[in-house]
C-alpha cells in the first residue's frame, strides 16, 4: 500500500484545498496496485488520512469492511467488524398489491426514456458538463449531530436516507433560488439524480473475513429530489 506524506498545511481552509485536489486528481502512479493512502497533516487542527481506491476493486462498504483488518484503535487493539447489512425480512408471497407493485415499476423504467427531461438549469445544463470548461470541486458540508436526524427521522415517520436525501434536495433548491439568473418556479423544476444503492451483504467468517467479501456488491438507481416548495420535500 502506498503512503504517502504530503506538505504540513495550516488550517483548514488548506486541509480541504488539499482534499480537493487529492481526491479530483487521478490515481498518481499507474505501476502500482490501484489504491494508495495521504496523510495531510493540519498544524491548527484534525489532520486527513485520504484513501483512495480504484472502483474496479471493490465498493465503498466492502473496503470499509476490509479495513477491519488492518486497523487499530489508539490502545492497538483491533477494531470491530460493522455490523453486516441486512434488509428487514419481507415475505415474498404472491399477492395483488405486490403483482399491481410489479407492474407499475417496470413500466415506470421501461417509460422513463421517453418522461419529461429534467429542467435546464445550472446543473443541467444544455451542453455536456465539462464542456464549458466548469471546474469540480469538493463541498465541505458542516457535522450535523446524527441525534437530530434522528428526532427529526422518528418525527416525520421516515428513514435516515430520507432525511438526509430532503436536506440535500433543500441545499440544490436553494443553490439554484441563490445562483440562477432567472430562478426557475419551484414548483416547475425536475431534477433527477443517480443514487448508489448498496445490496445487502452476508456476514464473513474465518482468517480472511476482512477481505473475503472486497468487489463491488450495488447499482444506481434514478430518484426524483424534491425541489419544489419546503413542506412537500
Amino acid at each position: 500500500l502506498w503512503l504517502r506524506v504530503r506538505a504540513q498545511v495550516a488550517n483548514d481552509v488548506e486541509l480541504r484545498e488539499a482534499i480537493s485536489e487529492l481526491t479530483l486528481g487521478p490515481l498518481q502512479d499507474p505501476a502500482i496496485p490501484r489504491w494508495e493512502m495521504h496523510l495531510v497533516r493540519n498544524l491548527n487542527g484534525r489532520s486527513a488520512l485520504i484513501t483512495r481506491m480504484d472502483h474496479c476493486i471493490g465498493d465503498g462498504l466492502s473496503f470499509a469492511t476490509a479495513f477491519q483488518g488492518f486497523t487499530t484503535d489508539l490502545n492497538g487493539d483491533p477494531v470491530p467488524p460493522p455490523a453486516p447489512f441486512k434488509r428487514k425480512e419481507r415475505s415474498f408471497a404472491p399477492s395483488i398489491t405486490r403483482i399491481f407493485d410489479l407492474v407499475a415499476a417496470t413500466t415506470s423504467v421501461l417509460t422513463l426514456p421517453f418522461a419529461r427531461r429534467d429542467t435546464v438549469t445550472i446543473l443541467r445544463p444544455d451542453t455536456p458538463l465539462g464542456a464549458n470548461g466548469v471546474d469540480r470541486t469538493i463541498v465541505a458540508i458542516p457535522e450535523v449531530p446524527l441525534s437530530l436526524v434522528k428526532s427529526t427521522k422518528n418525527a416525520a415517520g421516515v428513514s435516515v436516507n430520507d432525511v438526509l436525501l430532503a436536506a440535500f434536495s433543500g441545499a440544490v433548491t436553494r443553490y439554484l433560488d441563490a445562483v440562477e439568473e432567472t430562478p426557475t418556479d419551484r414548483t416547475e423544476r425536475r431534477i433527477r439524480a443517480l443514487m448508489p444503492v448498496a445490496f445487502p451483504r452476508k456476514k464473513q467468517t474465518g482468517e480472511r473475513q476482512w477481505s473475503a467479501g472486497v468487489g463491488n456488491n450495488w447499482s444506481f438507481a434514478s430518484i426524483p429530489l424534491f425541489v419544489g416548495d419546503d413542506l412537500s420535500r
